[in-house]
């Protein structure tokens, strides 16, 4: 086993009496200074290179999740069967580039099923990753991860035993830390039972893995109250204070619904049950997107769908609003499509 390095000091802890809010002064290696809870930009969908507004200084998240055939054998055909010009294949399917490294930068990977394995998909089965070839993309998401670095989470259901899953964090830790100066973050799905929860954190703490990505799956915070309770509780009881957690791929707003002026958040509850790094969201969609409809009703839908995926956070009254009734000037220009 390579000996781990966390390569964050938490320097000063200050936690609230009515809540379990708390605020960190977290040290880096490379100089850097963080108070938390911080929150992350999320860039999945933005090209940085085109931006108005730099976002220099601030940390930035780009999220991949890979859930079907298509995207299975995307990656499969990137690392098994390497074209000439590999990296720059790998930047498209991540949609970064290299001004993506000139930013503090992250890159989340999800599976939903073992890519170790071959899997069964509706339009038939996913070829299996090797391992050697997998660390290539570790290796990859090492140089474009400047800051941090999150192994990539596999749904532990998709492993023969919590034993296996725990043997692949390993394996990816030992490799990633290999001439490594960067803080890494195991995963920790919030799919978990409380037992399956205990022995992970229980290993995490055995191999000092105290850097921890709690990954929601798109789930909103709001419901998954007890079990971030029961892991922090978990966590602060082995890692005495020296933790460090990264929230992402939660749902942003909680039940919301298209017609909704503003809607509460889900997202930026994070800080609240503890949280340091407050990471990107990943939306499920609206319910009611394959209901019939007749071209009127349907181009209406698209019409307030696309205002509602662009909701603008309040933070004066902690509410998502319709970027069409946000209560204070934006400072943009924007044309949303009327129907006729």
């Amino acid at each position: 086993m390579v000996e781990f390095d966390s390569f964050i000091n938490v320097e000063k802890v200050i936690e609230a009496k009515d809540s379990n809010y708390v605020t960190k002064e977290l040290s880096f290696d490379d100089k850097t200074i963080l108070n938390t809870p911080y929150k992350i930009f999320n860039v999945s969908k933005v090209k940085l290179n085109k931006l108005e507004l730099p976002l220099k200084g601030n940390i930035i998240e780009t999220t991949k999740f890979i859930n079907n055939k298509k995207s299975y054998d995307a990656l499969y055909n990137l690392l098994e069967n390497s074209p000439n010009n590999q990296k720059s294949k790998l930047n498209q399917f991540f949609k970064v580039d290299n001004t993506f490294k000139s930013y503090k930068s992250i890159i989340s990977l999800t599976f939903s099923k073992n890519p170790f394995k071959s899997n069964k998909f509706t339009h038939g089965h996913s070829k299996p990753l090797s391992f050697s070839n997998f660390e290539y993309l570790l290796d990859y998401m090492y140089e474009y991860s400047t800051l941090f670095v999150l192994i990539p989470d596999i749904d532990f259901k998709s492993f023969d035993s919590m034993d296996n899953y725990m043997e692949y964090i390993e394996k990816a830790v030992n490799v990633v830390s290999s001439f490594n100066n960067k803080p890494i973050f195991v995963p920790l799905s919030m799919k978990l039972d409380n037992s399956n929860l205990e022995k992970l954190l229980h290993f995490y703490k055995e191999n000092n893995y105290s850097n921890i990505w709690f990954n929601f799956y798109s789930n909103q915070i709001n419901t998954k109250i007890s079990i971030i309770r029961y892991s922090l509780r978990l966590i602060n009881r082995l890692f005495k204070g020296n933790a460090v957690t990264y929230f992402s791929n939660m749902k942003k707003e909680i039940n919301k619904h298209l017609d909704d002026v503003y809607t509460l958040p889900s997202d930026f509850l994070g800080p609240f049950f503890g949280c340091d790094f407050l990471g990107s969201n990943r939306e499920s969609g609206f319910p009611g997107k394959n209901i019939k409809r007749t071209a009127k009703e349907k181009r209406e839908f698209e019409r307030k769908n696309l205002i509602n995926k662009n909701r603008i956070f309040d933070s004066s009254s902690y509410y998502y609003f319709s970027i069409l009734e946000y209560p204070s000037d934006l400072r943009i220009k924007f044309k949303v499509n009327s129907t006729n």
